[in-house]
């Protein structure tokens, strides 16, 4: 397996933006294992929310929060004990790939690490519309992680 990332020894600063989606998991062990390629490397989990889902006031927003945590907490604490350092941010924004590119840029982000994931159309099918925003605006590479490479890494194991 070490053989499939042995390329992405030289990222230092890994953002990886998450909507929760089973493809997201994938991709998240995906960036642990480039992050895994240096000891000082940091691994950014990033989950931006849009304004929208909150129009149900303040108990809506604090119960998304609240599963957001849960879910982090289940799913992804114990996998990214493996990468040197990470940090999870959550942000709440009117335009998320506005969020991510700003946060690409504050944070000088060497590359960022998503899952191909489809809403509706062709465009947005082939992988997202936050992602193909993200892909077309950032100043560093984007790696799209597609479903079936996990495939690929489980022939490698």
């Amino acid at each position: 397996m070490n053989n499939i990332y042995s390329m992405y020894d030289i990222y230092k600063s890994i953002l990886f933006c998450t909507d929760f989606s089973a493809n997201a998991d994938f991709a998240l062990d995906f960036a642990i294992e480039v992050a895994k390629r240096r000891e000082d490397s940091t691994l950014y989990v990033l989950h931006v929310n849009a304004y929208p889902e909150y129009l149900d006031g303040i108990s809506g927003r604090a119960k998304r929060e609240e599963d957001m945590h849960k879910k982090v907490e289940e799913t992804y604490i114990s996998r990214l004990k493996e990468a040197p350092r990470y940090e999870i941010i959550f942000k709440l924004a009117t335009s998320p790939y506005l969020e991510i590119l700003d946060f690409i840029k504050e944070n000088k982000i060497d590359i960022v690490i998503l899952g191909r994931h489809g809403e509706t159309g062709w465009e947005k099918t082939i992988v997202g519309s936050t992602a193909e925003k993200v892909m077309r605006k950032a100043m560093c590479p984007i790696l799209i992680v597609p479903e079936r490479f996990k495939e690929i890494v489980t022939k490698a194991r």
